[in-house]
């Protein structure tokens, strides 16, 4: 028996020892291979253009998008030998810009594994642009989030699977159309035109949105939050599985046709057939629980 049990160790001994020098061999391998802070700038200035158009493709990176102090397009990022950048900017001949952001993996498999699970938070780009209704900025990425910070652009979108969209510091765009899968749309203090809000196992949070003009916000599984959130026009939200709650300010009482349906749940809104602009409120299983603030008086 004691010979079983000593057999026993030794194995166990050896498979330990054998997980060590494999952790300290892809140590080794990658000790040199630390991503790497870059800067670059785009050639053409604001001014000298019709339109800018940033589109950034990414994995297993993020994306913050911030207000340029120049008139160029700033880009700060880390690559190394496994993660790297392409950056293309092109002028068409109505001075129309596209500048394209991709990033890609190469290197060893050994590389991206152990990558995958130190790198997500510190391999990106941080994108600045300066301010305009002519500038455009799409971002796409797996496995990261996205961030718009206090930039002014005529159209901002997000298509993030694995990750949040966050939209703060009093970022504005008349146009802001955001995609989530398993991730959460998150937007505190912020100014839009139109806002289209659509995430698939993810939360959706409004913190002092004001949309000049339409909300349109889903989600399949999760709640919807809002806090003081305010549009001129239409007010669309529904969820497939989870409440929606908060509150919602308004010009006066009878500013909304209120329409409201929890399937499985219950409403505390009376629904009613007129006023100015529509408040749509649906979930399949949930309760909804909104207050309505008046703006004025």
């Amino acid at each position: 028996m004691f010979k079983i049990l000593k057999v026993i160790f030794g194995i166990i001994i050896f498979f330990i020892i054998l997980a060590i020098a494999f952790v300290v061999t892809l140590v080794i391998i990658n000790w040199n291979n630390k991503p790497k802070k870059k800067e670059q700038s785009t050639t053409h200035k604001l001014s000298d253009l019709t339109t800018l158009t940033v589109n950034v493709d990414v994995k297993d990176a993020y994306v913050v998008v911030k207000k340029s102090k120049t008139e160029y397009v700033n880009m700060t990022y880390y690559a190394c030998k496994t993660r790297s950048f392409e950056i293309d900017e092109e002028v068409d001949d109505l001075d129309n810009s596209t500048l394209t952001i991709k990033g890609y993996q190469t290197g060893k498999w050994y590389n991206r594994i152990f990558f995958t699970f130190n790198t997500t938070k510190v391999y990106g780009v941080t994108i600045e642009v300066p301010d305009g209704l002519n500038v455009t900025v799409n971002t796409k990425t797996d496995n990261g989030n996205v961030r718009f910070e206090e930039a002014y652009a005529g159209k901002f979108t997000a298509d993030v699977n694995n990750g949040a969209v966050i939209m703060t510091k009093a970022a504005k765009a008349s146009v802001c159309d955001f995609k989530t899968v398993n991730g959460n749309i998150e937007v505190t203090g912020c100014t839009v035109g139109t806002f289209t809000s659509n995430t698939k196992k993810g939360r959706v949070k409004l913190d002092n949105l004001i949309a000049l003009l339409t909300i349109d916000a889903s989600t399949d599984n999760g709640k919807i939050i809002l806090n003081d959130t305010y549009a001129t026009g239409n007010i669309n939200l529904h969820s497939g599985k989870g409440d929606v709650k908060g509150s919602i300010s308004l010009i006066s009482d009878a500013y909304y046709i209120i329409n409201t349906k929890a399937k499985n749940g219950k409403s505390n809104l009376e629904n009613t057939t007129t006023g100015v602009a529509e408040l749509k409120i649906t979930t399949d299983n949930g309760n909804i629980e909104i207050t309505l603030r008046k703006l004025l008086g």
